[in-house]
């Protein structure tokens, strides 16, 4: 009777032990099916995202939404301002900035690889050609550095830059 109950107690252990075995290399990689982009790494089965990336798969530039900030030009002054940055519908890495230098319009610029600089080359907006670029400080502030050409006779060129917050 001893050494049916040995037995019993040591198929018990093994099968216990097996158990154990096969659970643990049954276990998933909970990262297997996630794809992260733009560089962001998975841990747990969800993604981390560099400077300049959010969303479940590090899809969205966090450049997208609405800012203000203030603007200091060299000779015309200092000024609030308010400006959306969205991205085109229409070319992939091209943002379309609105109301920059507090000109009701658009100007569009192209993000660089690593997602942290907007680079507007020299474009129409209002009376005046406008070229610059917006560069992340944080994923909430970004700084616009640019310079502004008169259209018309005054031929006068003005530097400006600003800090904005994401609203």
């Amino acid at each position: 009777m001893k050494s049916l109950s040995f037995i019993f107690v040591t198929v018990c252990a093994v099968l216990v032990i097996f158990s154990g075995v096969i659970s643990v290399s049954c276990s998933k990689d909970a990262c297997k099916t996630v794809t992260c982009l733009n560089k962001g790494t998975c841990s747990g089965g969800a993604c981390s995202c560099p400077t300049g990336w959010t969303g479940n798969s590090c899809q969205t530039s966090v450049f997208i939404g609405n800012w203000n900030g203030r603007d200091v030009c060299d000779s015309s002054g200092n000024f609030a301002m308010s400006v959306g940055v969205d991205a085109s519908t229409q070319t992939t890495g091209k943002y379309i900035i609105t109301n920059p230098h507090g000109y009701a319009g658009q100007v569009s610029g192209n993000l660089s690889a690593d997602g942290k600089t907007i680079t507007i080359a020299t474009q129409p907006i209002g009376p005046v050609f406008l070229s610059g670029s917006l560069f992340l400080n944080t994923n909430t502030s970004f700084g616009f550095s640019y310079t502004t050409s008169d259209t018309g006779k005054l031929a006068k060129s003005e530097n400006c830059s600003g800090t904005y917050q994401k609203q």
